[in-house]
Order: C-alpha cells, then structure tokens, then sequence
C-alpha cells in the first residue's frame, strides 16, 4: 500500500513568480530604486534567480527587447491620434503612419534608424509598421472597400445610423447644435475621396471604414 504524501514541516513553499514580476524587479534594481534582495522580497522572486538574470541578462520568455523607437510615451501619443482621425472617419494608410512617425521622431530631435543608408523616404520602415502594429494591438490592419461598392451600400439602415450617431457625437462635443453657421458642407472638399483597395490601420472594435 503506498504511503500518503505528507509536506515536510518548516519548509518555505514554492513561489511562483510571472515575467512581468521579474522585469519590474530588474528594472528597480538597475535604476538603483532597490537592492537585489529588497527587489526579491517585494515581488516574489528568489535572490539567486534575480541576480543571476540580471547578471546575463537573458530571461528566457522575458521580453527585454529594445525600447521603441519614439520611446513608450510618444508611441501612446501616436496611437491616439490614430485613434483619433479614425473616430473622424481617417483611417490612415499604412504609408501615412510610417511618415507620421518618421515627421514625429524629426521634430522630437529622437535618434532612430528609420533613414539607414539608401532609405530617403523620410518614413519609418515597414519593420518598424509591423513591430508598432505588433505592440499595439487595439489597432489591426483592414481592407477598405472601393469607393462605387461603398456608394452602392451607402444608403442603408446601418451606414445612415452610424452616420447620425457620429453626427451626435460631434455636434455634442463642440457644442453646436445652436450654431449652424459653424457646421460646413465638405462633400465635394476633395478630402479622401478614394482610398479603393489599400491596407489600412483600423481600430478593431470597428467594423466599418469610412469612406466618401
């Protein structure tokens, strides 16, 4: 008959300890906030296995790849003026993106790659682009449709409620319901007029791309 398991006495059980754990550890260690032993207590992680991820600094599944190269905060910025045209009805198209943010890095004075030898696209590179897109992922890419199909659809219960809705929204946030004469007609603007079949970024959550 074998014998019932019994957990030895006085023994400190396993930890178990998540990447994002040790990451913030070996960032408050190598910024100085704490010491190596501070660090293990406060989230969790045996000394010996922190000192010695920090000391070859390769944590297997960990992701201590490079930073981005606009840097987190300026990425977040960029996102949300993605965000932003596309709540408008802009989804920007993949080249769009890639010279927002080589303009941006320009005019931040940030050092990045984005013109390496040969390159005078004056944009970001499309390893750049997918690695973005890849780190945000409440962005993806979408297929828009031609502009006579989306014409052809255009009149339907769903699109004219989308429509209104946005409308709503707009003349809410600017407070003009009262004043008609701030409200102009940019139906013959020229403002995207034709995007037909190109890869834009689009924000999941929507399932239309807005067209003229």
């Amino acid at each position: 008959m074998p014998r019932k398991y019994q957990r030895k006495q006085n023994v400190t059980p396993r930890v178990f300890w998540t990447e994002e754990n040790l990451r913030l550890a070996i960032d408050k260690v190598t910024s100085k906030q704490l010491g190596v032993n501070e660090a293990s207590r406060e989230h969790s992680i045996p000394s010996r296995t922190l000192r010695r991820r920090i000391q070859v600094n390769n944590s297997s599944k960990l992701v201590l790849r490079k930073p981005p190269a606009l840097g987190k905060n300026n990425e977040d910025r960029l996102v949300k003026h993605i965000q932003k045209l596309q709540t408008m009805g802009f989804d920007p198209l993949e080249k769009t993106v890639r010279t927002i943010a080589y303009n941006f890095a320009k005019k931040l004075n940030l050092e990045h790659k984005f013109c390496v030898q040969g390159n005078s696209t004056n944009m970001a590179g499309t390893h750049w682009f997918y690695s973005f897109m890849d780190r945000n992922r409440e962005l993806s890419l979408r297929k828009s449709e031609g502009l006579s199909l989306a014409r052809a659809k255009g009149m339907n219960r769903q699109e004219v409620e989308e429509f209104y809705d946005l409308l709503k929204n707009t003349l809410e946030k600017y407070n003009l319901f009262n004043k008609p004469g701030s409200i102009f007609n940019m139906d013959e603007s020229g403002i995207q007029m034709e995007v037909n079949a190109y890869m834009l970024s689009h924000l999941k959550k929507r399932e239309k791309v807005f067209q003229s």
